[in-house]
């Protein structure tokens, strides 16, 4: 099992770090967050590998030279928009996982999923353009791009592998346990960058009745990967 915990990181890849604006005026930080915004709108409605650093810039009114000044290259860019929108959730995750795994044999490979999976839940239904960056990130044609957008969830995917690891029957296959990991955390990635597109069809085909609460979709989760990981 260890193995397969050590395979998780080596796996993982650190981007390159954007640059640093130092203590910036109210102005300045103002235009940051402009084109923070605008590029997470952008990104997430169109794709980010059809956004350019120029239409993000035209939609903000910003001068190019500001923002090279800012982040630095479009790296740079997706890299703070990283560090703004999704460290503060992946804290959120390793944390909540932290908390569950201090319980020891108390808490079950249910409770461990239900803790990553919940908060995971919240943010597709509330926050969908996560989401969708999050996605687009992981199926980018440019290794570099998913290599972020890997280091991205790294810490919290790697925390919970130990964790639910550690509560396995010690009879199962590393391999198989490896590969159903993955299938485990790909199911919120595929979920969270179709979630518009999942909520019309299910109220199209199950009726208005079909809304997909966060607690819902969360122990869905759970069950799910439980049958997954011990089938």
């Amino acid at each position: 099992m260890h193995h397969a915990i050590n395979n998780l990181d080596r796996m993982t890849k650190r981007s390159r770090s954007a640059p640093s604006a130092g203590k910036a005026s109210a102005p300045a930080e103002r235009t940051r967050t402009r084109i923070l915004e605008a590029a997470e709108r952008l990104f997430s409605e169109r794709g980010i590998e059809t956004v350019s650093v120029r239409s993000i810039l035209a939609a903000t009114g910003v001068n190019p030279a500001l923002a090279h000044y800012h982040f630095g290259s479009r790296e740079g860019l997706i890299a703070e928009l990283l560090r703004m929108r999704v460290a503060p959730l992946v804290e959120e995750l390793v944390r909540a996982i932290d908390a569950v795994d201090a319980r020891g044999t108390d808490a079950t490979v249910e409770d461990v999923l239900r803790a990553y999976f919940t908060p995971a839940a919240r943010w597709m239904v509330d926050a969908p353009r996560i989401g969708r960056l999050l996605s687009q990130l992981q199926s980018s044609p440019s290794e570099d791009v998913r290599a972020m957008g890997r280091d991205a969830l790294r810490k919290a995917i790697t925390r919970l592998g130990e964790a639910v690891m550690k509560r396995l029957p010690r009879d199962l296959d590393p391999k198989r346990v490896f590969f159903r990991f993955y299938l485990l955390i790909g199911g919120p990635s595929f979920l969270g960058g179709n979630w518009e597109h999942i909520r019309r069809s299910a109220r199209r085909y199950l009726g208005a009745d079909a809304a997909m609460e966060a607690s819902w979709i969360a122990e869905e989760l759970v069950r799910c990967g439980v049958a997954l990981l011990l089938a």
